[in-house]
């Protein structure tokens, strides 16, 4: 929980660079915020984002208070005070003013604090340097989490954004398919989002309607490249024109058929079909973490244990082909 909490901070406290084609907000177009793809609501009693006249994000005191669990401080004569987060920083501010004392150290934020209809409001700017980076959407001011990922996605109405060097952009699903909801949790991220060889891959529900299915993709820039089918609980890996993945931990109605030692390969042929096969091992595989070691599945069971597996020494138990 403490290190949610955290990651939640961090998504918050780093608000984007307001964009420069966002004009002054009211409450009709006012930014909203995502932290770990929650949205938050705002209203009077919390207050709500806004861009000032310089085109930079402000935020209210109180959502720092319900929303990141840190620990705030306004005294009436201006002092502002807010510390906590894995950092464990002690930021000093005062109202109307830029010079700032972070752990002792004085320095100087770009923007001042304000209160506005007596209510505080923090430069998010400037915060985002202490506690993490950003990205935005020039129409939305959308801001995501930060969790230390060399990249991040997140869903938006039937789509998907991918965010890098804090910025934002769209990546195009496959004709026909539009995504209903992405396995991405700070905690699970290395499962559902991945580099390897220097291609990106993800999992995503498209469907409501497949109970406990995910689908895997290919990140190929501009659009995703659909792979193959999968347990949205299972890891996965790939070498070449192969992917290992399991039959995961749950499946909803169909979890009571999952074989725990079962590790499915399935091989992605020029033709564009699909073959897979279905290796049983000797010790359970569902719920491991799964890399590629020269060329050899490298397994690592949830107590630590290493497996090295060499399919191409073994013989499948089962085997169907796909068009």
């Amino acid at each position: 929980m403490k290190k949610l909490r955290w990651l939640a901070a961090a998504g918050l406290m780093a608000l984007a660079f307001a964009a420069p084609q966002v004009a002054q907000a009211d409450d009709s177009c006012a930014p909203y915020l995502a932290i770990n793809e929650r949205y938050i609501d705002m209203d009077d009693s919390t207050g709500r984002v806004y861009i000032n006249e310089d085109n930079r994000a402000m935020i209210p005191l109180r959502l720092v208070n319900n929303e990141l669990g840190m620990e705030t401080q306004w005294r009436p004569y201006g002092t502002v005070t807010v510390s906590g987060g894995a950092s464990d920083k002690k930021v000093e501010m005062t109202i109307g003013h830029k010079d700032v004392t972070i752990d002792g150290k004085e320095t100087t934020f770009g923007t001042a604090p304000v209160l506005k209809n007596n209510r505080v409001y923090l430069p998010a700017r400037d915060l985002m340097q202490l506690y993490g980076v950003v990205a935005w959407d020039y129409d939305r001011v959308v801001i995501f989490t930060d969790t230390k990922d060399p990249y991040y996605y997140v869903t938006y109405d039937k789509g998907l954004w991918r965010i890098t060097d804090d910025k934002i952009d769209t990546v195009a699903l496959p004709e026909g398919m539009e995504v209903t909801r992405f396995y991405h949790k700070p905690d699970t991220v290395s499962r559902h989002a991945k580099v390897i060889d220097g291609k990106r891959y993800l999992t995503i529900y498209y469907d409501q309607n497949l109970s406990g299915v995910a689908q895997l993709f290919r990140d190929d820039g501009d659009h995703l490249t659909h792979l193959i089918r999968l347990c949205h609980t299972t890891d996965f890996t790939v070498d070449g024109n192969k992917i290992y993945h399991t039959m995961g931990t749950d499946a909803g109605s169909e979890t009571s058929f999952i074989k725990p030692n079962r590790l499915l390969v399935d091989t992605l042929n020029d033709d564009g079909s699909r073959t897979q096969r279905a290796y049983d091992l000797d010790f359970a595989v569902n719920d491991a973490s799964l890399s590629i070691q020269d060329h050899k599945l490298l397994v690592t069971t949830p107590d630590g244990s290493e497996h090295i597996v060499d399919v191409s020494t073994m013989t499948p138990d089962a085997e169907y082909n796909e068009e």
